[in-house]
């Protein structure tokens, strides 16, 4: 649709889909390769998509987008598979909130301009400002310092490991967690971690999110242009309103699900029988079948992360008191790092 891909305009929030001229003033503002107008970026890439046996989107709102620029592509719905269709997901649940106490709003993951970082930052600084009962943490990292908030409204807890986050999660005891995305996500996983620990959400009215939450009591969808001040108008009314009283809003209405739902693992294993296929091709779609079909948690992953638990303070310790400690880790290549974590997780090699 477009080769910023996110759909968002020069100010890194969504650009509502304009129309043609809108967007060849966006590509002359931030050129990419090969773009040199949107009418052909899209005709080309709209020939690759209808000859295409099938295109696949991880949700509805994504299907949606897709067709309204490409109406002869097959396109097939195929959630990702963290969040299995024979799993049953917890009800979700509002810890008690005391009086004095204020609502612990959790976000998760990288935060980027499109993800909603500037948006937290400013709720942050109005909520310290204005002595609101708010607290914001953010599981995760943002793009750039924010060295203008309180630590005591804003706390970043840095970088995780994906195996390492349900358990930071339920460490810090979240009220709701957030996503202010300021672009179409098309389908979220940190939402499914969200979902998975049963905590109450609030997302925007974008992308995904509204599909995912329908029905889901604990979980608001809001304007994703809101400003600050209507976010933290909103986080204290729902405080006062529903998690003080530890009552649910009412649920939203039901949205159509869609008519086809196909996997990737029902895709690759299909066509184990194509003669046309070469024994690299077979030997990719075991890899793929690998990746997106093993279990959330292996057992060496669960031996790994509870081996974090207990060694990781100690790591941290030692680099500090021994400053060789950290040099001969920074020796070690990120390529290589990778490869360990990979290798101890049984990801490595294919």
């Amino acid at each position: 649709i477009c080769p910023r891909i996110s759909l968002t305009s020069t100010d890194n929030r969504y650009c509502r889909e304009p129309d043609e001229q809108q967007c060849n003033t966006c590509l002359s503002v931030s050129p990419r390769v090969e773009a040199t107008s949107i009418r052909d970026w899209r005709e080309w890439n709209g020939k690759l998509l209808s000859s295409a046996k099938r295109v696949f989107v991880p949700s509805k709102d994504a299907e949606q987008r897709v067709r309204r620029y490409s109406a002869n592509a097959n396109i097939v719905v195929a959630p990702h598979l963290d969040i299995r269709p024979t799993m049953t997901l917890p009800r979700p649940q509002a810890l008690p909130l005391a009086e004095d106490e204020k609502l612990r709003i959790v976000l998760l993951g990288g935060l980027s301009q499109i993800k909603g970082a500037d948006v937290m930052e400013q709720c942050a600084i109005l909520a310290a400002r204005n002595s609101l009962p708010l607290q914001f943490h953010l599981i995760g990292h943002t793009y750039r310092d924010m060295k203008d908030v309180p630590e005591e409204v804003l706390t970043i807890h840095g970088q995780y490991e994906e195996i390492e986050l349900r358990h930071l999660i339920a460490e810090a005891r979240p009220h709701i967690i957030w996503f202010p995305a300021q672009w179409p996500e098309t389908y979220s996983y940190t939402l499914s971690a969200a979902l998975l620990q049963g905590v109450p959400v609030a997302a925007t009215d974008i992308g995904a999110f509204r599909e995912r939450l329908e029905q889901r009591p604990w979980s608001w969808i809001c304007p994703w242009d809101w400003s600050a001040e209507q976010w933290n108008s909103f986080f204290v009314r729902v405080r006062q309103e529903h998690f003080s009283k530890g009552v649910s809003q009412e649920v939203a209405d039901v949205i159509p699900k869609p008519d086809t739902l196909y996997s990737y693992k029902d895709y690759v294993l299909s066509l184990r029988h194509n003669t046309e296929l070469t024994e690299k091709d077979m030997v990719a779609l075991r890899h793929l079948v690998t990746v997106h079909c093993r279990s959330r948690f292996t057992p060496i992953e669960r031996i790994i992360l509870e081996t974090r638990k207990i060694f990781n303070p100690v790591l941290r310790f030692a680099g500090k008191i021994f400053p060789g400690a950290r040099w001969l880790q920074n020796a070690v290549s990120l390529r290589n790092r990778k490869k360990i974590k990979a290798w101890l997780s049984g990801r490595w090699p294919p």
